[in-house]
């Protein structure tokens, strides 16, 4: 069984509201913050592999932040504990009995939770053999086994080949012969005696059979599409799934712990592997959307259009969330149009040059970026930027002047996103040495962890919400000039999209409504300004300042 665990902390996730009936009796709903379905390719993957090569295996993939989010409709006697919310996701697997147990550690938020996690498997399944592996996991594995912990190994790289010989040698009764020996498996014997592991990848990723989605216990919600910028109408009622044809990247930008699983070279499918694949999902599940989710599925330009254009004439649909911009020309921007791809999230990162070049690396430019917004315009794509706030080497005027450029640019939202060291990476490596950061693992993107002399986390807390009026609201083109129907119209249909500070959306919606004289939808959202304002104060008290001096009352 595989278990991927909340993207950030069980106690940062969920917030609970007391409600009291008109006979007294006393309730508890939850809400979740930055939680989404989770997308457990990775062990599908690992699982479809495994599968190819050992039959009759029973293979369950738990998502535990799909079942936070269906909890939300539910009422409570109590708020449950972290405790009580582990318990209540090995309730969901009925009487299956795992010999393994597999954590998929991506995410920074998930290292807070997989103690304890772990510990519940093993009260529930004291038989099973408990592994993780991921980004994270791989990353910190000297952390996993600093403290007792029922994790006897942690994969480091790809898990496919590691999982697929765990497996053999568990069925063979020689599990601790095998992990004593294995390349790409830490225990904590071997992290003691400076053991380096090594990866073992799959060189043509035409290897790994197309998934069995049967291994999920949520694929009704998996098939689900998903708000990867803003979820358009056409789409709502499609079945989609996420897909990385493409793994390992040529580059070394600062802040990415990719290559610490994939490493540094580019591997791909056969196209016509790739088109079967395709075929295989449409046919056996109905799944008529194909988001592809690597950075480098633009990678060989004439096989990513024969690949749009493919999903274009069969009336299918495609997604490329986050491209590597610097791959879009207008050819590309064409077949991404033609296969219904209505908004690109372009990661530029930071609007200062200096910044991309010295301080993150990035391989591409501010003028290369003009470029690929312009094609993405011409051919009535929705361009959003990606912008990284916090970064050590950055000051206050080197900020200024990347918002000053970022002001100027055809972007049509921007995301705002603190820095988080992650684990792997070198900015993790730089912040641990020179002192930037304890090393806490939080990870919601939003809480700063990285303090230098020329900024402090508490400036950076005020910053990141003043990126997001500065840049998605008062530079608004509509907003800024006085258009306050197409304001709103814009701000209500990004509200239901992935939205920063959905607070201060709401504020200008009230805004924006009053303007229009709208004292209907006025009233609506200044109520949801508030309340959304006190629930980001209470917990943020940066927050509460940031709002008191930055916004003029209703």
């Amino acid at each position: 069984m595989f278990i991927m665990p909340l993207h950030i902390a069980y106690e940062s996730a969920v917030r609970w509201r007391k409600n009291i009936s008109a006979d007294g009796k006393v309730s508890y709903t939850m809400s979740t913050r930055r939680i989404n379905h989770g997308f457990p390719t990775g062990a599908l993957s690992i699982g479809s592999f495994i599968s190819k090569h050992i039959h009759d295996l029973d293979i369950k993939i738990l998502d535990a932040n799909t079942l936070l989010l269906r909890m939300e409709s539910l009422s409570f006697q109590k708020p449950l504990s972290r405790s009580e919310f582990f318990e209540a996701c090995f309730d969901k697997i009925g009487r299956f009995s795992p010999d393994i147990i597999g954590f998929t550690c991506m995410f920074n938020g998930t290292y807070n939770d997989l103690r304890d996690f772990a510990a519940a498997a093993q009260t529930c399944f004291p038989r099973a053999f408990i592994v993780a592996g991921g980004h994270l996991a791989a990353a910190v594995p000297d952390r996993i086994f600093s403290k007792e912990t029922a994790v006897r190994a942690v994969c480091f790289g790809e898990g496919e080949i590691p999982f697929l010989n765990l497996c053999r040698a568990f069925i063979d009764n020689r599990t601790e012969e095998y992990l004593r020996e294995a390349i790409s498996w830490i225990t904590a014997e071997k992290q003691a005696a400076g053991f380096v592991p090594r990866r073992e990848l799959i060189e043509d990723l035409s290897e790994i059979p197309p998934f069995n989605l049967n291994m999920l216990v949520f694929q009704k919600e998996f098939l689900e599409p998903h708000p990867y910028i803003y979820l358009k109408e056409e789409r709502k009622n499609l079945k989609e799934i996420m897909l990385f044809p493409t793994r390992g990247c040529p580059y070394h930008c600062i802040f990415c712990s990719s290559q610490n699983v994939h490493g540094h070279e580019v591997r791909t499918s056969y196209i016509e592997c790739l088109k079967d694949e395709l075929l295989y999902y449409n046919k056996e599940y109905g799944i008529t959307s194909f988001v592809f989710f690597d950075d480098y599925f633009l990678y060989k330009k004439d096989s990513a259009v024969e690949i749009l254009n493919f999903i274009a004439d069969r009336g299918w649909h495609a997604e490329t969330p986050t491209p590597s911009f610097y791959s879009i020309d207008d050819d590309i921007a064409r077949a991404m149009a033609r296969a219904g791809i209505k908004a690109v999230e372009v990661n530029i990162e930071n609007g200062n040059q200096e910044t991309l070049t010295d301080i993150i690396h990035k391989p591409s430019n501010l003028k290369r970026a003009e470029r690929t917004v312009a094609s993405l315009r011409k051919h009535g794509i929705m361009p959003i930027a990606t912008v990284l706030l916090g970064f050590p080497g950055e000051t206050i005027a080197s900020m200024m002047k990347g918002i000053n450029y970022l002001k100027t640019t055809d972007f049509e939202w921007f995301l705002i996103w603190i820095v988080t060291p992650l684990p792997g990476s070198e900015l993790w490596d730089m912040c641990l040495k020179e002192g930037y950061s304890d090393g806490t693992l939080s990870g919601d993107y939003e809480t700063p962890e990285i303090e230098t002399k020329d900024f402090s986390k508490q400036l950076i807390a005020y910053l990141y919400y003043s990126y997001n009026k500065w840049l998605n609201f008062e530079n608004n083109r509509y907003f800024r000039r006085g258009e306050w129907k197409k304001a709103l119209d814009f701000f209500e249909e990004v509200s239901g999209s992935i939205c920063n500070a959905s607070f201060l959306n709401y504020y200008y919606m009230a805004l924006c409504a009053k303007k229009n004289g709208d004292e209907e939808k006025f009233e609506s959202y200044r109520k949801l300004f508030l309340q959304g304002a006190e629930d980001e104060s209470n917990p943020n008290p940066i927050c509460r300042k940031w709002i008191e001096k930055e916004l003029k009352p209703l």
